[in-house]
């Protein structure tokens, strides 16, 4: 049964190939949109710059995507994006060049990365050389009190209050900045969505008694990387009794005739965006089972009870006593009815 989701005030989802990537012109105007926001949420705040060492964010705030995964545990790249003024990207060295035709960007400097990793002894004396330069940036853009920063050293912090600022956290406003989308930038989404979707077409056919659920798991890998996205998240994709309890990772476990496969896609996809979903297939040509199909019953009564609840204005956490609310019944079987036949 399809939903009116027009009628719901829900956007619906759409193929159209120009609905579902931006073109070369949009792309420099949605990356200064995205700027925009983020300084509009500081400004709010009056925080006078913010420090951003959170590979998401970075890329959110200025489009620069290197190394995502390894500075996401290594503070070695992070943008200075003030509230007014020019945007410094801190690159890691040797990759300056990599984000010198962004239009959100004003100046590449290298990166001082703070961290005992690199700098072992001299840790301390280069944490205080970076605060320096990130004090001085913020005094070339009216000074004020209030800096934010997120996912670095608890040692910059401190070194930005001995210089009298008052530390805030950064991800409050970066995460409210990208709460609500600028124009285009829902074709962003849908590109990497789309992408995702692809592959997990193709994980779904490489499915077949006998192969093992981490051979599967890497189809998904394998297109993502094709496609030019990011990286998966997790690796949340289990079969069989691994199903329930949830949370267990893929392994080795060889995947048997009749049995639910069941997955959380978690990417990071194209534009850095996230494309997160859940399915649940049968493997084998058999048929699903009776508990199988009582199963799949109870999801999609949960999907669509909850978003018909979905509607502008109602609370994003429904409390289980609201309303309206799903309460499936509790399951014991070895097959979790939370991952099944999501669509």
């Amino acid at each position: 049964m399809r939903m009116d989701l027009a009628a719901m005030d829900i956007l619906p989802p759409t193929h159209d190939p120009a609905e579902c990537e931006p073109s070369a012109d949009e792309i420099p105007r949605i990356l200064l949109d995205r700027l925009g926001r983020v300084r509009a949420e500081l400004a709010k705040r009056d925080i006078t710059a913010a420090v951003l060492f959170d590979p998401a964010h970075v890329r959110y705030a200025t489009g620069s995507r290197n190394m995502q995964v390894y500075s996401s545990r290594n503070p070695a790249r992070y943008a200075f994006v003030p509230a007014e003024g020019p945007v410094v990207l801190f690159e890691f060295s040797g990759c300056e060049h990599l984000a010198s035709h962004l239009p959100t960007v004003d100046e590449i400097r290298p990166a001082k990365a703070i961290s005992y990793y690199f700098n072992e002894k001299n840790t301390e004396a280069v944490t205080r050389a970076w605060a320096d330069e990130i004090v001085e940036l913020a005094r070339q853009c009216g000074g004020g009190e209030r800096l934010a920063i997120e996912s670095a050293t608890p040692e910059a912090a401190f070194e930005l209050q001995r210089r009298g600022y008052r530390v805030l956290d950064a991800q409050e406003p970066l995460e409210m900045a990208r709460a609500y989308k600028v124009p285009n930038e829902i074709k962003m989404v849908r590109s990497s969505l789309r992408a995702v979707e692809d592959g997990v077409r193709k994980l779904e056919a490489a499915i077949a008694p006998g192969v093992s659920e981490n051979a599967v798991w890497a189809k998904l890998h394998e297109h993502i990387i094709a496609t030019d996205a990011d990286f998966v998240e997790t690796r949340l994709m289990n079969s069989g009794p691994r199903t329930n309890p949830w949370f267990q990772e893929c392994s080795d476990r060889l995947i048997r005739d009749g049995e639910l496969v069941a997955l959380d896609t978690d990417v990071v996809g194209r534009y850095g965006y996230y494309a997160d979903f859940s399915r649940t297939f049968l493997c084998g040509d058999g048929e699903a089972s009776p508990a199988q199909r009582d199963l799949y019953k109870l999801a999609y009564e949960q999907i669509r009870t909850n978003m018909e609840n979905l509607k502008p204005g109602s609370a994003s956490r429904s409390t289980p006593s609201a309303p309206g609310v799903f309460r499936p019944p509790t399951v014991h079987d070895a097959i979790s009815p939370w991952r099944t036949g999501w669509a």
